[in-house]
């Protein structure tokens, strides 16, 4: 084709090109035209200039001079004829631009100067300087031109259409224009006059409006600004699917709940949540999300899905029941043999560990997201041993509220480089720093046990944590504390010969298989159920001490009989010491005292091991404002067997009025007890009951003396409030109740609930307000279903007083679920696994005390979450002959 035909056919299409942007952005100025306002943060020599704000940080926009710039202003609207727009800066006066669609424009300016001009449908702009020079550039959705400039300020002006222009100007050209702020909006300077402050909202009642987008600048407990997270993350992207122009980035930085407003109202927030940019805001959110995290895991398919879920719950029942790692080739050899498809990748224990490595980071995920949901408060329990491996381990966790309930999470795991308190101290803060755990703004209380260690008056690790957070509780673990008291209360007693007894029991059939198959032979014969005697001594609770006293009856008559039996020298394969030690037992044994005290320690240990589970439940089944009434409790029962026996001593006692009943007399010689011929000796059962008296008596001394701090504490006496149980019925008496105990909590917490924004002066009011919901209400609730529905659905009622309730709740009572991951710990530390790695026994840790039965267990979040990790794909993983990783990875 000739030369001079194509230059036509391209000149054609050029006409055409610019005729096509032209009525699209006619048509764009039909449907929306606006008029730029001034800003009304900045303040301009000229009333006349309108400009958008500009970061002085751009690196390729020039930055302000000290010189004032030339004036610039900007009108746009419908073409009016073929011109394009225009814009000329001279030496200082106001320089004008007219945006009219399609055509191209020319802007010219003094040496020094700068034009910017945009359109909405990508106009052709030129723009030229004294000396001659042009450049001409086009963007997507508008065109931006920047000529070099020396020592200038830029002016932006922006209109309806899109069209924007700027112009610098070089020094002393133009009356001073003020830079305008950065964007987002800093904080407002707080209000002078208290009735414009009081116009303010609450930070609650912004809360309670329940937009989770709405983020907001408090003062005082008064939010003076809002603005939207989601817009400012995603409005630009929202706005475009290219690079921002000038307009369109100006346009962005005037969305006032982009910057920040403080018009801060709840009708302000309903209208921007159903503005179109919100949702455009909304769906760029959805769309990125969508792409970042979740595309991987839609695209995969549904077999390799399906496949991946079943190779998870494999790997947490792994970690669940505390096995190794190997046996996960083991169960998946077994499933595949009972026609399971389980494909032929990922069936090696470096994949289980890998499994569990995620299942227990989407369960770390979560934890941690609970310490960003405010007002948030904690507690901190730990305690330290030295495990298998001869290495000093530090269990830290955490209580939290989950839903309004009461929750024990493992923090971490610490290893200590040194035993004292300074040594502890710092591996639990690391543990707190590592997980961006700041305690001076939510510890509330810590629990351990009572070594010196723990709560040393002047170095203790209590001590140095009061010193972070002055209004913690330090609480001594009440469950040991029992324990410490029992110990008190049974020292002297005729009990430690009956420990002594079954202490020497246990290591007897323990060490030798002959004697325990000599003693179930024996029960055998006597058909009587024989158990294996039980450990009660060491570091071990009152239940423990239970069990052994339950073995000891059931077995008593068979081992009466082979005492007897064993005893008699008749037989050569027992040694003579062996003999005479078995003789000892058996005169002990077959004494009346014996088996009147044994009885006796067995109904007090029922009710003392009952109160020592409830220590070491659950703590959401065992608040601190329960604490008290149930000391007080089983101390009344304790006391009421002194003059009504236990079944246990009853049954003794019956055997003996039998007794006396068939030799008709008053004090009988012998009873049978077991079939056992026992000897009773004068005065044995008034001994018995005296002593029962006196050991009841130093129960009860020692339990009010360990527990002393929970009378005497004024905050864990004021506690008892949160149970409904307290509330009294007299109508005078209620008006008056809780309002002390309340003013008692707030004292001890007001520096940390003013930092957490409650607002002190209306506690009280909603305490009297809740008080009577509770009653007509709530009366027959359990205390935590009551309060998990008070958090849950009533938290806008009274956010105030809820405050104080959240503290509570979360105040442990005891350090035994510290003492349970320990146990844990060492099983699986055992003689083939002491190379495993502290992280991966904290993994471990937290599916085993946190994750629910396997049979509950659902894999998809952590298949998820290790699919997007996007660390393996099918394919690349070898088969599982790959064996070759350690337990210790």
């Amino acid at each position: 084709m000739p030369r001079k035909d194509r230059l036509k056919r391209l000149n054609e299409a050029k006409n055409e090109s610019a005729a096509s942007k032209s009525r699209k952005l006619e048509a764009f100025f039909k449907r929306f035209t606006f008029i730029l306002s001034p800003d009304p943060r900045e303040a301009s020599d000229n009333p006349s200039t309108s400009r958008t704000g500009h970061d002085s940080s751009d690196p390729d926009v020039p930055g302000p001079s000290s010189a004032g710039p030339a004036v610039v202003s900007a009108t746009a609207g419908p073409p009016a004829s073929g011109e394009g727009p225009s814009a000329t800066a001279k030496g200082g006066p106001s320089v004008t631009a007219t945006a009219v669609g399609g055509a191209s424009g020319t802007a010219t300016a003094k040496p020094g100067a700068s034009v910017i001009a945009t359109a909405e449908e990508g106009p052709l702009v030129t723009a030229t300087d004294g000396g001659g020079a042009s450049v001409t550039e086009t963007a997507e959705g508008g065109a931006s031109v920047t000529p070099t400039a020396e020592e200038v300020t830029l002016v932006t002006a922006t209109a309806g259409g899109g069209a924007s222009v700027s112009a610098t100007a070089t020094a002393g050209e133009g009356p001073s224009v003020p830079q305008r702020p950065p964007t987002p909006l800093e904080p407002p300077a707080a209000p002078e006059e208290a009735k414009k402050k009081r116009r303010k909202p609450k930070s609650d009642i912004v809360k309670s409006w329940g937009y989770d987008w709405l983020q907001y600048v408090e003062e005082n407990g008064f939010v003076i600004s809002v603005w939207c997270e989601v817009c400012r993350d995603y409005y630009r992207e929202s706005r475009t699917t290219g690079a921002l122009n000038a307009g369109q980035a100006a346009v962005c930085a005037l969305e006032a709940f982009v910057v920040g407003t403080e018009n801060v109202k709840k009708d302000t927030a309903r209208s921007h949540a159903a503005s179109r940019n919100h949702v455009f805001a909304v769906n760029a959110k959805a769309t990125i999300e969508q792409s970042q995290l979740y595309q991987a895991f839609v695209s995969m398919d549904e077999l390799t899905q399906e496949r991946l879920e079943k190779l998870f719950d494999i790997a947490y029942t792994v970690a669940y029941t505390e096995q190794p790692f190997v046996i996960f080739n083991t169960w998946i050899a077994i499933e595949m043999k009972h026609g399971v498809d389980l494909g032929r990748k990922y069936h090696n224990r470096k994949a289980c560990k890998d499994f569990i490595e995620h299942i227990a980071g989407v369960m770390s995920d979560d934890l941690q997201t609970t310490f960003t949901q405010e007002p948030f408060y904690c507690a901190i329990l730990f305690d330290g041993s030295t495990d298998k491996s001869i290495s000093e381990k530090e269990v830290v966790s955490i209580k939290v509220l989950e839903n309004g309930i009461p929750k024990i999470k493992l923090l971490g795991i610490a290893e200590p480089e040194q035993c004292t308190a300074a040594g502890v101290y710092k591996g639990i803060t690391d543990v707190c720093q590592e997980r961006g755990l700041d305690l001076t703004n939510s510890l509330v209380a810590s629990a351990a046990d009572g070594a010196a260690v723990n709560f040393g008056e002047v170095n203790g690790v209590m001590t140095k944590l009061k010193q972070q957070a002055p209004w913690l509780i330090k609480i001594h673990c009440i469950a040991h504390r029992l324990e410490l008291a029992l110990k008190d209360s049974f020292k002297g007693t005729y009990f430690t010969e009956i420990d002594e007894v079954m202490m020497n029991l246990y290591y007897m059939y323990r060490r030798s298989g002959k004697r325990w198959r000599e003693l179930k032979a024996v029960g055998d014969i006597l058909e009587e159920h024989v158990v294996k005697p039980a450990r009660a001594q060491g570091t071990r609770w009152i239940d423990h001490r239970r069990k052994a006293l339950a073995c000891l009856d059931t077995n008593y008559q068979s081992l009466i009989t082979h005492f007897e039996e064993k005893s008699t020298g008749l037989r050569t394969d027992i040694p003579a010491a062996d003999a005479a030690k078995m003789k000892g037992f058996l005169r002990k044994m077959k004494q009346a005292k014996f088996v009147l005290f044994l009885a006796g320690y067995k109904d007090l240990v029922e009710d003392l091991a009952d109160l020592s589970l409830a220590f070491q439940a659950q703590d959401y089944e065992l608040p601190i404002c329960d604490v008290r009434s149930k000391v007080m409790v089983t101390q009344a029962m304790l006391e009421r067997k002194i003059e009504a026996p236990g079944a246990n001593t009853q049954a003794v006692l019956t055997a003996i009025e039998d007794a006396a009943e068939d030799v008709d007399d008053a004090d009988p010689t012998s009873f049978k007890y077991r079939d056992v011929e026992l000897r009773l000796q004068e005065g044995n059962v008034d001994h018995f009951k005296r002593s029962m008296a006196d050991i009841i008596s130093k129960i009860v001394e020692s339990t009010e003396r360990r527990f002393s701090s929970l009378r005497d504490d004024p905050v864990i006496k004021a506690a008892d409030v949160l149970d409904p149980a307290n509330f009294p019925d007299d109508p005078v008496d209620f008006r008056k109740y809780g309002l002390d105990e309340v003013g008692v909590i707030m004292a001890h917490f007001k520096p940390l609930l003013e930092k957490k924004g409650c607002d002190l002066t209306q506690v009280p009011r909603e305490w009297i307000r809740m008080r009577d919901d509770i009653k007509r209400h709530h009366r027959n609730d359990t205390l935590i279903a009551l309060w998990s529905n008070m958090l849950q659905h009533k938290a806008g009622r009274y956010p105030n007083l809820l405050h104080l309730v959240r503290i509570l709740l979360v105040c442990p009572v005891s350090s035994s679920q510290v003492e349970r991951q320990f146990s844990a710990i060492k099983r699986f530390l055992g003689d083939w696994r002491l190379s495993l790695k502290t992280a991966t026994i904290e993994k471990l840790l937290r599916i085993r005390t946190e994750g629910p039965t396997p049979a509950s267990f659902n894999s998809k979040t952590a298949v998820k979450r290790w699919w997007s990790a996007a660390v393996r794909r099918p394919g690349q993983q070898e088969n599982s002959s790959d064996d070759s990783d350690s337990e210790s990875d």
